[in-house]
Order: structure tokens, then C-alpha cells, then sequence
């Protein structure tokens, strides 16, 4: 397979052309002419450091694996060789990650016919390899293809279980150690599939056999998901990709390349439509230090006098191909149609957020008090009127607690007279002469009346109910005449004296029926 790296508006692409292994630069002054590497070459691979230098491991006819590094004068050393009594090696997978170059590869016995998957690190210096660490991944490695693909701080491993035809799986080096996970489980066989870093995670598009019919899947690690695309009857290569913020798939048949987009991150996918590049058409790894700008490990792209990515072209408004300006009118109308569906959600936003809030409110009224009107949640009397949290009378009103009089009204208590009113004793002081009945009043009490504009006391009268009672004069019984006394007449001997005239008088005057002028109650 060959591989297409980026760096600086400039494609360097390292192929094959029969066993002849070569590289090629593409930049904005043309087409550089080829430059050999290795001839007979029967496997190899390729990548950029973060500096934009390119480096190739290749592997020969008589079994000797070589490192080459592409610059103006490519220099060549050699790694390992094969043991034919021993190992043949092959599988070259080589991959930058964080500053060291990291080769994967596998070794055959030819006894036992028994694989192994194994990491060597090494780094270059001044054009020097030095090996750092050879490990062992996994032993009995029944694939014969695996996928390396690195995020910014992970790197990954992506095979299928020759055991289980069901089963994706991956090993995970993180902190300078691997772990084994399974990535997917399928419901079908799957045939084959790519995989690609986007958005710093694995996302895997497949083939699974569906009772002979052929279908393409995608899966998304972060959704644990797989979606149905399309259905395919044959299948030559697959590549999926993000730009300008969009997934995209490309695939090609024995016929032509086909284009499929997504516009919701994998939730649902267009119907395919013919590329609109359809000669020329190579299938390559891909690897660039502009990975926010198109993210991808592998893509197809038309090569004749310039390189030309497939579906990316037409559409470039970054500037990526070196040989094309950036189409700004086309960057133009992709910010309006972006800034138009962003005015539209947020509309949409604002209107759900509202029917929300509504909603929000009118269950809370159901269950909680309202809070506006001081309601408490438990039955306790509403404070802003001046209820207490007790049973507490309610102090605005005059109310004292339980043992207290209402202190607005002066209540007085059982044993005291209302003082307002000034209840008359009804004891009255007996008269010791008639001359005291008929000069003195009854003795009621020496308080003065106290007249208030209040009601009286329970059980006690008004001013106005006593006020007639002591104002009229009280009705004497009917006196009876007395009887005329006898005409008696004078002694001869003249006048008495008037010692005898008062005892006279006192004993006619008993005989009268003598009542006191007001009677007490």
C-alpha cells in the first residue's frame, strides 16, 4: 500500500512501481522528478516526524529489513534480516509517536508455523538508527493484517480475531504499556475494515457479511454504535475522513468511486453519489502534520501531473493541495450556511428553554407552595399577616396567649369590677333619723363614672340602662291618711309646755305608715 505524507504545502509520496520502491515531492513549483530507494522490495512503510521529515522502513527480496530517511541525499542502514531457519519477518507497520519512530511488525516460524507480533523503538540522530527496545505484543498472532493509528497521547493497534470473524479488537499503549480490548462486536462476519483517528478517537467503518449480502457499517467507540451506510455488492478500498467539520466516506467498486456524507457525526449518512474525480485514483496511507484541518489515515486521491484528494479538491479552503489557491467564495458560503444554522438552534434553543422554564414552573406550583404569597410548605400560619409559627394569638389583632386578656379591650379579670363602668355597691348606709332620709342620698360608691366610647364588661350595664334608673324619681307607695286626731280641748289652765307638745307630736306621728323616699334595690 502507498502512503501520501503533508507537511508545509508539500506532498511527498513514497509507492511502488513494480518491486522498484521510490519517493516523489509535489509543491507549488511542480512535480519533482522520482528518487529510488530500494529496489526488489517486496514490503515497506513510511512516515513524517513533526518536523516534516520523512522516514521509510523497507524490506527486500533477500529478507533484509533497511531504514531509509528521505531528504536530499536519502541515507540507508540496515535493521534485521531473516533467519530462514528461524524467523521471516514482514507486516511493516512504521508510525511517529511522541518524538521516537515505533515499528510494528510480525515474525513467522517456519516450524511451527506460529506468528508473533512484535515493537521495536528506535530513534534517529544526525541520520543514525539506534534500536532502543524490542518487545513481544502477542504470540500466536493469527492476523495477517493489523492498523496502526495514534492520537496525540495514545497509540493503537486494530486487528480482526482470526478465532472470532465476529470480533474487532485493539491494544492500547498508553504510559509505555499495552493493553488488550475488544473494539466491536459484530452481529455478521466482517470482511474487512479501516480505521481513523477524528476528533482524537477511534472511528472504524466495515464490511460484514449479511446472509451474502454485503454490508457497510460505522462504528463509533464513544457511542459504543454501529450504523448501517449503504449496501455494497463488491469492494476495493475504504476510507473515511473529517473536513470541514463533516464526515465523509469514500469507497470505491470494480466500476467507480463513491462519495457518502454525514452531517450529524454518524447518525445517518447520505445516499452514495459518484466522485466527481474518477481517474487516476490511487488508494494511500495518509499522514499529516495538519491534522486538524483534514483528519484521516488513509484516503484516495488522483495522481497524474499533481495530487488531487478526492471529494477534498473541489473544495479545498484551506489550501491543502499546493498546486491550487484556496476557494475562498466557497469558504465565504460556508461560514453563512454555518452561521445560519447556528442562528436556528439557538432559536430553537430559546423556544424549548421557554416551554421548559413553563413547564418547570407549573409543576412546581403543584407541589410546592407558592412563595410569592409567603405559603409555607408545612400548615403554618402566614408570617406577612402576622401568624405565628404556634398556635400563638394573633398579637396584631390585641390577642395574648392563653393566660393573657385581650390588652386592646382592657378584659378584666373574674374578681375585678370593670373600672370603666364603676359597678354601684348594693349595700346602702341605713338612716339613724327621718331627717337623715329625707336630707341624704343613697350611699353608693364615691368613684366617679368614667364614661369611655367602649362596650362594657361581660355582665355589666351600660350608662344608658342605669342612667333612667337613677334619674326617675323612684315611685312611693300610696300614703294612708291618718286618722284626724280628737279635738281635745285645751286645758283651762292654759297653753303646755312644749316638752309635752313634741312627745305629743312623736306619738301621732307613729301612727303614720313611714316609707324612706328611695328605695335600695
Amino acid at each position: 500500500m502507498s502512503f501520501l505524507l503533508h507537511s508545509a504545502n508539500t506532498f511527498t509520496r513514497v509507492d511502488r512501481n513494480k518491486q522498484n520502491l521510490f519517493y516523489q515531492t509535489y509543491t507549488s513549483q511542480g512535480l519533482s522528478r522520482p528518487i529510488s530507494l530500494l529496489i526488489n522490495c517486496t514490503n515497506y512503510s513510511a512516515t513524517i516526524d513533526g518536523v516534516g521529515q520523512v522516514h521509510v522502513v523497507a524490506k527486500n527480496a533477500k529478507g533484509q529489513t533497511h531504514y531509509f530517511s528521505c531528504s536530499a541525499t536519502p541515507t540507508k542502514q540496515l535493521l534485521f534480516e531473516d533467519s530462514p531457519s528461524t524467523y521471516f519477518f514482514n507486516n511493516l507497520q512504521l508510525t511517529y509517536f511522541k518524538d521516537k519512530l515505533h515499528l510494528f511488525y510480525t515474525a513467522t516460524n517456519p516450524t511451527t508455523k506460529t506468528t508473533t507480533l512484535l515493537h521495536r523503538i528506535f530513534s534517529v540522530n544526525s541520520q543514525n538508527v539506534e534500536t532502543l527496545a524490542v518487545e513481544t505484543l502477542i504470540q500466536n498472532f493469527q492476523d495477517k493484517e493489523f492498523s496502526v493509528v495514534s492520537s496525540s497521547d495514545t497509540l493503537f493497534i486494530v486487528f480482526s480475531d482470526q478465532k472470532n470473524v465476529l470480533e474487532l479488537k485493539y491494544l492500547k499503549m498508553k504510559n509505555d504499556k499495552f493493553s488488550l480490548y475488544t473494539l466491536l462486536l459484530s452481529e455478521f462476519p466482517i470482511i474487512s475494515f479501516e480505521c481513523s483517528i477524528i476528533e482524537e478517537k477511534i472511528n472504524v467503518i466495515y464490511l460484514q457479511n449479511k446472509y451474502g449480502l454485503n454490508e457497510l457499517m460505522y462504528f463509533n467507540i464513544d457511542q459504543n454504535l454501529s450504523t448501517h451506510v449503504c449496501n455494497i455488492e463488491s469492494i476495493k478500498g475504504l476510507s473515511l475522513f473529517k473536513y470541514i467539520n463533516f464526515l465523509w466516506i469514500n469507497y470505491a467498486t470494480n466500476e467507480a468511486l463513491y462519495t457518502i456524507l454525514s452531517i450529524d457525526d454518524g447518525k445517518s449518512f447520505s445516499t452514495p453519489v459518484l466522485n466527481s474525480l474518477q481517474k487516476n485514483i490511487h488508494y494511500l496511507n495518509f499522514f499529516s502534520l495538519s491534522k486538524k484541518i483534514l483528519q484521516t489515515n488513509n484516503l484516495f486521491v488522483a495522481i497524474s501531473n499533481n495530487i488531487q484528494i478526492c471529494t477534498v479538491y473541489s473544495m479545498d479552503t484551506a489550501g491543502l493541495h499546493p498546486n491550487a489557491l484556496p476557494n475562498n467564495e466557497l469558504d465565504l458560503f460556508l461560514d453563512a450556511i454555518k452561521f445560519k444554522f447556528q442562528q436556528q438552534y439557538l432559536k430553537e434553543y430559546e423556544m424549548a428553554k421557554t416551554k421548559m422554564d413553563t413547564k418547570i414552573e407549573t409543576i412546581s406550583e403543584r407541589v410546592t407552595p407558592n412563595v410569592a404569597y409567603v405559603e409555607s410548605a408545612k400548615p403554618t400560619p402566614n408570617v406577612a399577616y402576622g401568624e405565628s409559627a404556634k398556635p400563638t394569638p394573633n398579637i396584631a389583632y390585641g390577642e395574648s396567649k392563653k393566660t393573657t386578656p385581650n390588652i386592646a379591650y382592657v378584659e378584666p379579670t373574674k374578681s375585678t369590677p370593670n373600672i370603666a363602668y364603676v359597678e354601684p355597691t348594693k349595700s346602702i348606709t341605713p338612716y339613724s333619723t327621718f331627717d337623715e332620709a329625707l336630707l341624704k342620698p343613697p350611699a353608693y360608691s364615691k368613684q366617679p363614672f368614667v364614661l369611655k366610647d367602649e362596650p362594657p364588661a361581660r355582665g355589666m350595664k351600660t350608662i344608658q340602662e342605669e342612667a333612667p334608673k337613677l334619674s326617675k324619681p323612684q315611685e312611693m307607695p300610696p300614703k294612708v291618711a291618718p286618722a284626724a286626731p280628737k279635738e281635745e280641748s285645751l286645758p283651762s289652765s292654759g297653753p303646755k309646755d312644749f316638752k309635752s307638745l313634741a312627745q305629743s307630736f312623736m306619738q301621732n306621728y307613729n301612727t303614720f305608715d313611714a316609707q324612706p323616699l328611695i328605695k335600695p334595690d
